[in-house]
């Protein structure tokens, strides 16, 4: 197959041309949420930023989309929530068509389903409309990008679970960094979201990224594999290595476009999740880069720290979804070629 237009994208979100199906993690909340009894009404998405959050999301927004008896909306996380849902959910229905039994009781009086009748916003006509969507056996689904503790956030979780409680038909699935999340679920009245089934974007397939790199670039299979394993499984990575080579396919050995790539990631992730860390959190990781067994015994005498306090700084690197620690004694990086990032910025840092 030969692509006359780059299939890979360094944007983050959209869905490329070119990308690899979560398709367990997309089912998985497509079964819970359409297979009867239904036990969870939201699930929340979360890794590192480029991990493929967003994608996922919309693949299973679209997925359901395909299904007459779901209404997705897609909801700025920045704007008035349930406003915002209240008034598409109002649009969706009269886009639809849909023929009522009855009229829909809005209040202290009765709305046709027109675009020149839409009542003041309140949480009583919201659950009319709620209300209204249930009577044809139809679901709403809410999907909201980087989820974070805001007022309106609050809000409208308040409500969700309001709704919810009530058996009303309403879904959610939502997007956000690990501290984000945690954010929003220490609020004193938000207990249950610290019930609520989290997916988190663990590493693409390898196989999978070979097999699209061998199929774009039509290359031997060795090289799309080694391709394929310098991204770690890093979703945004797959992108960047992708774009990267599909425009300098005449430079034949890797080393000629690594440069290449490790700017793309550094300019366009890394350099921000740096910026998110602690100093304690780089001193850990440059501990980790220059470590040369991977061991934590050797991680901790680098920096002359206890085996309790590395044990916090391991475990918010790995909430974060920065370091691995799957292996009894060791640590090591996720993401590709981070451990060249930061040596380079310590570097940088020293001039």
């Amino acid at each position: 197959m030969f692509f006359k237009k780059n299939p890979f994208t360094l944007s983050f979100g959209r869905k490329p041309p070119e990308f690899i199906e979560r398709y367990e993690l997309r089912n998985r909340v497509i079964t819970t949420f359409t297979m009867p009894p239904i036990t969870d009404t939201l699930f929340l998405i979360t890794g590192v930023r480029g991990s493929g959050k967003t994608v996922l999301m919309s693949s299973i927004a679209s997925e359901l989309e395909k299904d007459s008896s779901w209404i997705v909306l897609r909801i700025n996380p920045h704007h008035d929530i349930l406003q915002a849902i209240y008034d598409e959910l109002y649009a969706a229905i009269v886009q639809l068509h849909l023929s009522f039994s009855a009229e829909i009781n809005l209040g202290i009086f009765k709305a046709e389903m027109n675009h020149n009748s839409l009542p003041e916003y309140s949480v009583f006509n919201l659950k009319s409309l709620l209300e209204a969507v249930s009577q044809k056996e139809m679901k709403v689904l809410i999907t909201i990008d980087e989820v974070i503790n805001t007022p309106q956030m609050v809000e409208f979780a308040h409500q969700f679970q309001v709704y919810t409680m009530e058996n009303l038909p309403i879904f959610f699935l939502g997007t956000g960094l690990y501290e984000n999340i945690a954010d929003l679920q220490n609020e004193k009245t938000l207990t249950f979201l610290y019930r609520a089934p989290k997916i988190f974007t663990t590493p693409l397939d390898i196989s999978a990224m070979a097999s699209s790199y061998q199929s774009v670039f039509q290359i031997p299979t060795h090289k799309a594999l080694k391709l394929a394993q310098l991204t770690k499984g890093y979703a945004f990575a797959f992108q960047a290595l992708g774009y990267v080579y599909f425009e300098h396919q005449d430079a034949q050995a890797l080393d000629e476009i690594l440069p290449i790539y490790d700017q793309i990631l550094r300019e366009s992730s890394y350099e921000k999740l740096w910026s998110e860390l602690s100093d304690m959190d780089r001193l850990v990781c440059k501990a980790i880069a220059d470590s040369p067994d991977d061991l934590v015994k050797t991680i901790r005498q680098q920096i002359n720290i206890s085996s309790q306090k590395f044990s916090v700084y391991r475990n918010r690197l790995k909430e974060k979804g920065l370091i691995d620690t799957s292996r009894f004694g060791k640590v090591s990086f996720i993401l590709p070629r981070f451990k060249e990032f930061i040596i380079l910025q310590y570097e940088l840092d020293a001039l």
